[in-house]
């Protein structure tokens, strides 16, 4: 195995054991990126002396024996919305001028403390919207990788990097995740918070995320990013204790086979008797009569929400808004007070009613997306991710299956706010089941 193949837990076991140098790490994977980033165009931007000289200060520390994080010398892909101390940050505006901003993002400065290393900048669309930007899926460079957290999921599927963080704000980590064949993880609002030194779209929607290669990443991953010690310490304060020695019960969300084509619900539902032939227990779980009338308000709040944040930006240069999201600033501008509260009053009711039905189960599992990659015109459908994101239910997806064509298909898990242990335990019990992981497509 090359050194660039390694998963986030095999590199970092193997570079605190002395058995790789985290600048020989950091060294594979800009060979990587520069033998393939110039077809992908995940990066925006990369500084390979800054890459390794923060590696090789790992590998002093190291050799010295101080004490370093659990990401020490992992070099992370960071989405260009986020800050970084002395990082450009571009937000996907085309033909714009980064900022260079004094102080890093809250959410990467964990990641420091956790001694990651920044190997740059990932492409995003427009401020994060539906504009496709110039990344392509490297499964098939005609096919978008989806957005808009476009760069992270082309990145790690491709190798460049072990790991990369996203944001969503509709299917913004999912969908990208499940076009491209690799797992990728929200996270319950607040969990890591984003709400300073991150370009926001639909505040009360946005939710970090990330990217890996298998769910034991994930679980590393979220751990350190949380700046927790163990899973256990994701478990919400008062919380009963979960016992995971016993079947696992699954909700399957038959609604949304009605949104896929006809492949992707084949293989999605055969993927859900796989789980229930290795011991699952999998009912099929009717989505409450409110659901309905949510979807109806959802791009209301949305609009409304988005409209509030980018306006007067969008008022002062509105040549520099790609046109999605200066139609979708427009159409925000014409909700009404009223029309937003009665939305924001059908989401509360939504969200009362997947609490309850996520009482009879331990997770939600269904279709990631509504299909295998689409064309380059578009970022994809984010209909099987915007309901979980609009309530703040974490979720994960996972490889399991590929066209006839050869691209990635994936099934969703979504799990309880402030459940990510448990959507954890979950996620590993399907990816062990479904025995189909994160194949690489270069």
């Amino acid at each position: 195995m090359e050194d660039f193949e390694l998963g986030v837990v095999e590199a970092a076991e193997r570079i605190r054991a002395r058995t790789l140098k985290a600048a020989d790490y950091a060294h594979s994977l800009l060979e990587r990126c520069e033998a393939l980033d110039a077809q992908l165009c995940a990066m925006v931007f990369q500084d390979s002396s800054r890459v390794l000289y923060a590696a090789k200060e790992i590998d002093r520390r190291l050799d010295s024996g101080e004490t370093v994080g659990p990401l020490a010398g992992i070099p992370v892909g960071v989405k260009d919305i986020y800050d970084s101390a002395g990082v450009p940050t571009g937000l996907g505006i085309k033909g714009g001028t980064p900022n260079i901003p004094a102080f890093s993002a809250p959410s990467v400065e964990s990641l420091y403390k956790a001694g990651a290393v920044l190997f740059g900048k990932t492409a995003t669309t427009d401020r994060a919207y539906m504009d496709p930007c110039e990344t392509r899926n490297p499964w098939d460079s005609s096919r978008t990788p989806g957005g808009s957290s476009s760069g992270s999921a082309a990145g790690v599927a491709a190798r460049l990097f072990p790991v990369a963080l996203g944001s969503q704000t509709g299917g913004s980590v999912i969908r990208p995740a499940s076009f491209c064949g690799v797992v990728g993880m929200t996270l319950t609002p607040g969990r890591v918070p984003i709400d300073r030194g991150v370009l926001p779209l639909a505040p009360s929607f946005d939710m970090p995320g990330f990217f890996v290669r298998s769910v034991e990443d994930a679980e590393y991953f979220t751990v350190a990013w949380c700046g927790v010690s163990h899973l256990e310490d994701l478990d919400p304060p008062g919380a009963p204790e979960t016992v995971f020695d016993r079947p696992v019960f699954l909700g399957f969300a038959r609604r949304f086979l009605e949104f896929t084509d006809d492949e992707a619900a084949h293989k999605v539902l055969h993927s859900a008797r796989s789980l229930s032939d290795h011991g699952a227990i999998v009912h099929v779980l009717k989505m409450p009569e409110i659901y309905e009338t949510f979807m109806e308000h959802h791009p209301k709040i949305f609009a409304h929400e988005a409209s509030r944040t980018h306006s007067k930006s969008f008022d002062a240069n509105p040549e520099n808004f790609s046109p999605r999201i200066a139609e979708l600033i427009e159409i925000g501008r014409k909700v009404t007070t009223d029309e937003y509260r009665v939305a924001l009053a059908a989401r509360d009711t939504f969200r009362h009613a997947m609490l309850a039905r996520l009482d009879e189960v331990d997770a939600l599992v269904l279709p990631s997306t509504v299909g295998a990659a689409p064309d380059l015109s578009t970022t994809g459908d984010p209909t099987c991710n915007a309901p979980w994101t609009a309530i703040g239910f974490p979720a994960v997806t996972l490889p399991c299956d590929l066209t006839e064509d050869g691209l990635p298909l994936s099934m969703q898990i979504v799990g309880r706010p402030g459940g990510e242990r448990r959507l954890l335990w979950v996620a590993r019990f399907c990816e062990q089941a479904l025995e189909f992981g994160c194949p690489s497509p270069l």
